[in-house]
């Protein structure tokens, strides 16, 4: 898996992720667990809510049945990746984060993405 992501013309993040058996036994990989998520939230220029957002996903994965991590990789770009035994589970966490996340950053209700309906 490969994510790139730029803004105006200069790049902001790069990702390169490789799974392999090994990789999904392993206790600094996914430990056995079958559902990944891997999330980049790339905030409004000039922004100055990294800190309250980091906070805001570390709260609402506090009772994350899996493994979670938020991460402020500079000012405006934070990543979040979930790891569980059951999709379930990651999929209930995804929606809460945009939900109470989404609404933080964009400053309205947000609505579930239809991709995430089929």
């Amino acid at each position: 898996l490969r994510l790139i992501v730029f803004r105006d013309h200069r790049l902001l993040y790069r990702d390169h992720l490789r799974i392999d058996p090994e990789t999904l036994a392993s206790a600094s990989g996914l430990d056995g667990m079958t559902s990944l998520a891997s999330g980049l939230l790339v905030l409004r220029q000039g922004s100055e809510e990294t800190d309250a957002v980091v906070t805001s996903c570390r709260q609402v994965l506090g009772d994350f049945p899996g493994k979670s991590g938020v991460t402020a990789i500079r000012d405006g770009l934070i990543s979040v990746r979930l790891l569980s035994a059951r999709a379930e589970d990651t999929r209930n966490a995804l929606e809460l984060l945009w939900s109470s996340v989404g609404e933080q950053i964009m400053a309205r209700t947000v609505e579930t993405p239809r991709i995430w309906r089929t």
